[in-house]
């Protein structure tokens, strides 16, 4: 989203590190299970590499779960939960800082295309004569405003209709990840592991 005036970033290497580097301060206390709750696909990667790092190194086991793949059998209204400003991600943020909303400004813009053989679903995944093929992008790319529906137009079109995100519906959504969450941190805890031959920081 570097595109889009207001965005802080850093690069995957660098956040990668500080990330590494917290769970070797983690490690040197005795902590051997760490769980992410990631809400953003762009830090899979680093988050990826330093918990495969942490667990070669000292035999740390990491989870990274997102609220994405946690919803991903779920429909809102007909649309998937992975959207850019879609109907989960204003759910949370209105359940978590309702200032920040500005319904009367949502939409979620459909996928933009500028091919006709090659059919973009989103910022790096495009459709091929029955194939995906990955082609990284930036944001901007695919989108104008920086909403986007993650799919194929022809799957979802634009979104403007979002009279049936109440405080309700986005409190209960957020209960439903929370929850989720909760569960598996306790199933995660007492997961059975090989212990590693590591070292410790």
């Amino acid at each position: 989203h570097k595109e889009f005036t207001g965005t802080l970033t850093l690069s995957t290497e660098t956040y990668s590190q500080a990330i590494y580097e917290i769970l070797v301060s983690l490690a040197r206390y005795g902590v051997k299970r760490v769980v992410f709750m990631n809400g953003h696909g762009g830090n899979n990667t680093g988050l990826t590499l330093a918990a495969k790092r942490a667990r070669d190194d000292f035999g740390m086991l990491c989870a990274i779960c997102t609220w994405w793949d946690i919803l991903a059998n779920e429909k809102l209204f007909g649309n998937p939960a992975e959207q850019h400003a879609g109907y989960a991600e204003t759910s949370f943020t209105l359940a978590s800082r309702p200032e920040a909303v500005r319904m009367e400004l949502a939409n979620c813009m459909a996928t933009k295309q500028v091919d006709d053989d090659i059919q973009f679903t989103r910022a790096g995944m495009a459709r091929y004569k029955n194939g995906v093929v990955r082609i990284p992008l930036q944001t901007v790319d695919v989108t104008d405003t920086g909403s986007m529906t993650e799919t194929h137009p022809d799957d979802n079109p634009h979104v403007f209709d979002y009279s049936m995100i109440t405080p309700e519906f986005a409190e209960n959504l957020m209960n439903k990840v929370v929850d989720w969450m909760c569960s598996f941190m306790k199933d995660f805890d007492k997961m059975k592991e090989t212990e590693p031959n590591i070292k410790r920081p």
